[in-house]
């Protein structure tokens, strides 16, 4: 019976220490479990929480208490919630491990994002007891590839709505993208292009510059800086036409391919070749012009000279024909009247030879047909009274005549004498 005693209390005693190595196993393992970083969690079939440990608590910013017990499909937006229970019917349907991400909600209503790996626990009969998770904090993931998708979008929208034909260059020069504008103006579609076709079959232009261009292209990834930005050339259609382009190209950062934008500029070059035709043109009639206005002076000049060879005809002919017969006139018996206008004759005769009328009516085009005659007889010295009886008018009307002259050759108010500047224009 002591025997039996002993064994018995040697099993419990055997009993008592696995029992002790277990629970020192299993707060081993919680204790592992509660300092994980990952989130972990059990939960039941209508996503009643069982356990979490403190990196989940952590999270949420809730305490154990406030979580233990609680729906966990609460942290999540009603939007994703579907898929939580889609993912809880798949495990009970026989699927062991089952991954989701999904948003959550964060302290401070923010949204956040998890990836969560779960998977069904069984007990010894082979049914499920409750669900396990793993999970972990995606969010500066998520939001880095919805910026980076959002800028993919916001470049892709540049990229495919720029007015200028524009093609992403691999190192080989096989063109790997382009947009609908190059499309329109090549008449290849996307499918044709890309991913099969260089670049250098859209070339035109002979062998030169297809030469510098591919020589430009290899050597812009060694320095960019040593190769030009933008250049002309002319851009080969599927159709075969040729026009002229203008490129702008540059290596896009951190890889090996370029982009490269071509205009097409061939309206501007006809114009500017119009434009050059008509420079030449008007260049043409600029120098006809003035072969004309050389001929023009030419004749000018030969009509000045017939102007004066005619003066000189006509003084000739005054001073041969005329006054030698007034000469004869004047020994000839004559009254005082006719006597007097003989020497008014043969004064305005010798005007007439003299520069001094000519410069009189030239320079001085508002005096009048008599008042010349009075500046004439002025010059020649004849008073007030005689002016008046050679001119058979008043003597108050030659003084008129006087005052008009002297204002019309800017002497009046000046202490000027009048037949002193009228002699100073012979």
């Amino acid at each position: 019976m002591e025997k039996d005693n002993e064994k018995i209390r040697g099993k419990l005693d055997r009993l008592e220490a696995e029992l002790l190595e277990q629970k020192r196993e299993g707060e081993r393992y919680r204790s592992i479990i509660e300092h994980q970083s990952e989130l972990i969690c059990r939960y039941l079939r209508d996503g009643t929480l069982t356990f979490v440990n403190d990196a989940y608590c952590q999270f949420f910013g809730m305490t154990r208490e406030e979580l233990i017990g609680s729906d966990f499909k609460n942290l999540v937006p009603e939007q994703d919630r579907k898929q939580i229970e889609d993912m809880i019917d798949g495990m009970t349907g026989g699927m062991t491990l089952f991954a989701v991400e999904h948003r959550v909600f964060m302290p401070g209503g923010k949204i956040g994002w998890q990836m969560w790996t779960n998977r069904a626990v069984f007990d010894d009969g082979g049914n499920i007891v409750e669900y396990q998770g793993v999970g972990h904090d995606i969010t500066d993931r998520v939001r880095a590839e919805q910026a980076l998708k959002e800028s993919e979008i916001r470049y892709r929208t540049i990229f495919e709505t720029t007015t200028a034909a524009t093609m992403i260059l691999e190192e080989d020069m096989t063109v790997f993208m382009v947009n609908t504008e190059f499309e329109r103006q090549s008449g290849y579609t996307k499918a044709e292009v890309e991913k099969k076709m260089k670049w250098t079959e859209f070339i035109a232009d002979g062998e030169g510059m297809l030469e510098r261009m591919i020589e430009y292209h290899y050597l812009r990834r060694v320095n960019e800086a040593a190769t030009p930005r933008n250049y002309e050339f002319r851009f080969r259609d599927k159709a075969g036409r040729a026009r002229d382009a203008f490129m702008t190209i540059a290596i896009i950062p951190g890889t090996r391919m370029s982009v490269a934008s071509l205009l097409d500029i061939s309206e501007r070059k006809k114009a500017e070749m119009e434009l050059h035709e008509r420079e030449e043109e008007l260049e043409i009639k600029s120098r006809n012009l003035e072969e004309l206005n050389t001929a023009l002076k030419v004749l000018l000049k030969h009509r000045e000279d017939d102007r004066e060879e005619l003066e000189e005809r006509i003084l000739s002919n005054v001073k041969e024909l005329v006054l030698p017969y007034l000469e004869k006139l004047k020994k000839t018996a004559l009254k005082g009247d006719q006597l007097a206008y003989t020497d008014i004759i043969e004064s305005n005769l010798d005007d007439i030879l003299s520069p001094f009328l000519r410069k009189m009516t030239s320079k001085y085009l508002n005096l009048t047909p008599r008042e010349i005659q009075i500046a004439t007889l002025i010059r020649e010295g004849r008073t007030t009274k005689e002016i008046s009886e050679v001119l058979n008018i008043s003597s108050r009307a030659v003084e008129f005549h006087r005052d008009n002259i002297r204002i019309k050759l800017g002497l009046k108010n000046k202490k000027a004498n009048l037949r002193s500047f009228l002699l100073s224009l012979t």
